[in-house]
């Protein structure tokens, strides 16, 4: 589906199609990958951090509170 919605706003009719095609797919890759890379590294700092209770306490409570205001947020936003 991803292609199918992003593919024809980077194409362009008067080049060959394979080769920007296969370009799209190599950038997603790339991207992909290094967004994954990041997220792996970033839980291996995480997890000592929240290993102490307390700090894990106040970590989910801070995470409750960021999903309760996107909670209010989203129906006033969608509401304009």
């Amino acid at each position: 589906m991803f292609y199918v919605a992003v593919l024809p706003t980077f194409i362009d009719a008067l080049q060959p199609v394979l080769g920007q095609t296969v370009l799209l797919s190599v950038v997603y890759v790339f991207v992909a990958t290094a967004i994954h890379t990041t997220i792996v590294s970033l839980t291996g700092t995480a997890r000592s951090l929240l290993e102490d209770p307390d700090r894990s306490c106040i970590v989910r409570r801070g995470l409750a509170l960021a999903l309760g205001a996107i909670a209010v947020w989203f129906p006033l936003s969608a509401a304009r």
